[in-house]
Parts: structure tokens; sequence; C-alpha cells
């Protein structure tokens, strides 16, 4: 029993030891990057090497600013609440290129892979066939890869009954 003991001291010895050896290590970096999760949001804190916070912004910040930057329309504005209206988007000459041609078109919270891509006389296109949805208007927001979806600003999509 005397010799078990002996052996625990031991490893919580080298423990401590190592885990000064991790904070002296770290303690001569100039700037501390931590995530910290509140609710749902990312926080990125700069720490200076006094301790105090210089910059905060929200990682959701960032990617709203992203995806505001790239315009489009559609038309037409609304559809059947049944579905299956065709809808045409001219994407704005900054909307990201996709060599491999491949859109997703999201109503609301229900996304459509694009039916086409092309060129028209006003840039480039797609369309999409609305899924159901409820009566009511909902946000359109186009995908380059089926995850990152871009929002126009002034437009909705109008279900009717």
């Amino acid at each position: 029993m005397m010799e078990c003991s002996k052996l625990v001291v031991a490893v919580v010895l080298a423990l401590l030891c190592a885990l000064q050896g991790v904070q002296a290590a770290g303690a001569g970096r100039e700037v501390l990057e931590s995530r910290v999760t509140h609710s749902r949001h990312s926080k990125i804190n700069s720490i200076s090497e006094e301790g105090k916070k210089t910059n905060t912004k929200t990682a959701r910040d960032k990617v709203e600013n992203e995806k505001s930057v790239y315009e489009f329309t559609f038309n037409p504005l609304q559809g059947s609440a049944n579905g299956g209206t065709q809808v045409t988007f001219t994407l704005s000459k900054t909307f990201p290129s996709n060599p491999s041609g491949l859109f997703w078109c999201k109503f609301g919270e229900k996304v459509v892979p694009a039916q086409s891509y092309f060129l028209s006389a006003s840039g480039r296109a797609i369309v999409c066939q609305t899924p159901a949805g409820s009566p009511r208007q909902h946000f359109v927001k186009i995908s380059t890869d089926g995850k990152t979806f871009y929002k126009s600003s002034s437009q909705k999509f109008l279900y009717y009954a």
C-alpha cells in the first residue's frame, strides 16, 4: 500500500511539473486567441499580454457580411404554395463563379438544386423550381456549394394559396 501511495505522489508531481512547463511556454506570447461560446454564436477575443480584451467580433457578423456582398434578382416574385413555379435568378457580376455550374436555391428553409445554369442577355442566370411552401413571403437564397447561401437584400418570394 505504501509503494502505491508513493507511485501516486510521483505521478501527481510529474503532472504538476508538466503543467507548469506548459504555462511557462505560453506566457511569452504577446496575443492569445481564445474562442468562447455564448448562446449559439462564437466570439473571438484577442487578449493582450496584460490580460485586457482588445477586440471582440462575432463569427456570425463576419459570415453575414460576406453573404450580403453578392446581389441577384429573380422573377417571378410569387407562385403557388403547392410549388412547381419556375423561378429565374439573374446573378450580379460580383456573384461568385462556379465552374461546375451547380447551384442550389433556398426558399424559406427548403433547399432545391438548380435545374439549369445559362448565360442570358442580362448575365449569368439559373432556374430553380419552387418546393411547396406555406402561403406567405419567404427569403430566397442561392448557394454555389449547397452549404453557404447568399440572400437577396431586397426581394422575397410570395407563396399564395
